[in-house]
């Protein structure tokens, strides 16, 4: 049966009595999360949620506690999970603690909490956590415990290029540039057009 509203509310209430750890944050700590993560079973406060949304539905498909309807297979999935077990899972994976508490300093991100969610789901080990739970709640037996791949940080971003990167690399690179230093030939000469 589907749960929704005060019904899934009291679901992950006793979820939450079975794992203190789901009362805060995954992320950051903040306290009484609204969100979860349905690829990892973890719950996150609302600034931590927008962050996941992107990552995108591949690394973490976003669920509202209250807002959205449960099915028996997502409930199955959530009661798998839990902040604890992930959180424990990435400490014996050797991830750094910063990652874990949404510290350090992370280049291109609005926040250290936005570059730590980024670096920590990008990994190895979060995509070997999220296969493990995703066969364990659908009851395909396998480990009892996921399979502890060592951290290693994810690859840096490719740096941008073209228009906003400022690199001159691909087709906005290879034309004339206006004053905004993009655009292709046509683009350069509408700019040249306006004092450029």
């Amino acid at each position: 049966m589907s749960l929704y509203g005060r019904e899934a509310m009291a679901f992950f209430d006793k979820l939450k009595e079975a794992d203190a750890g789901n009362g805060k944050c995954v992320d950051c700590g903040a306290n009484s999360p609204l969100w979860a993560s349905l690829s990892y079973g973890t719950y996150f406060c609302l600034e931590c949620s927008g962050v996941h949304r992107n990552l995108g539905v591949h690394i973490s498909f976003v669920r509202s506690l209250n807002m959205d309807s449960w099915s028996e297979q997502q409930q199955q999935r959530m009661t798998c999970g839990g902040n604890t077990a992930f959180r424990q899972y990435l400490r014996q994976c050797g991830m750094p603690e910063e990652l874990q508490s949404g510290g350090g300093q992370f280049a291109g991100c609005e926040s250290q909490a936005e570059g730590a969610i980024r670096q920590k789901y990008n990994t190895r080990s979060a995509a070997a956590y999220r296969a493990w739970l995703a066969e364990r709640s659908r009851g395909e037996g396998g480990a009892p415990a996921p399979p502890s791949v060592p951290y290693e940080p994810p690859p840096p971003p490719p740096p941008p290029t073209g228009c906003n990167g400022g690199a001159g690399g691909g087709a906005a690179g290879a034309g004339v540039r206006g004053a905004s230093g993009c655009g292709s030939s046509s683009a350069g000469r509408m700019m040249q057009g306006f004092g450029s």
